[in-house]
């Protein structure tokens, strides 16, 4: 007779977590192949040997989503929900308090990502286009006050001094 391996049809792993190479699903009896966790994972290694019951044999890796790391320089105008965002997870970007989306500007979602120039995870989206609002509390009332703070925004200063004749 001639005898000639077996080839594994069952147990192949499988999962978007992994990167199953493509040897994985052509093995024949004795042979083995290797099995990692996909892009944006945190990396594990597991390798799987065909049987001669024609199933694969190994123990699936565990991948778990990798957290892109926080965004460095968030400027002062935008609030946002983008620390601890775990790979394939979205986040969101707007206006802080004392500001507001410009005219035509939405609020934008960033999402955590594989990089594939720098082979790491990282955040990606635009900044929302945020104005300053015309401050409008706490501002000086009454004659005894000289201010230019009238028309006055977020982020920018106003000088009051006491009017002629008031200390």
């Amino acid at each position: 007779p001639t005898c000639v391996p077996r080839k594994c049809t069952n147990g192949v792993p499988f999962g978007n977590d992994l990167s199953v190479a493509a040897a994985c699903s052509s093995l024949t009896t004795g042979q083995s192949c290797s099995v990692t966790c996909a892009d944006g994972h945190a990396s594990a290694l597991a390798i799987f040997m065909c049987l001669p019951s024609g199933w694969l044999n190994g123990v699936q890796p565990t991948c778990k989503p990798l957290t892109c790391p926080n965004i460095a320089a968030v400027p002062p105008s935008i609030t946002h929900s983008c620390n601890g965002v775990d790979f394939g997870s979205k986040c969101s970007m707007g206006c802080a308090a004392g500001y507001k989306l410009s005219a035509g500007s939405i609020a934008k979602e960033w999402q955590c990502s594989w990089d594939v120039v720098d082979k790491a995870v990282a955040l990606q989206g635009a900044y929302p286009q945020c104005e300053p609002q015309l401050c409008t509390g706490n501002l000086p009332t009454g004659n005894r006050f000289v201010h230019n703070c009238s028309g006055v925004a977020t982020g920018h200063r106003c000088t009051v001094a006491c009017a002629p004749g008031w200390q």
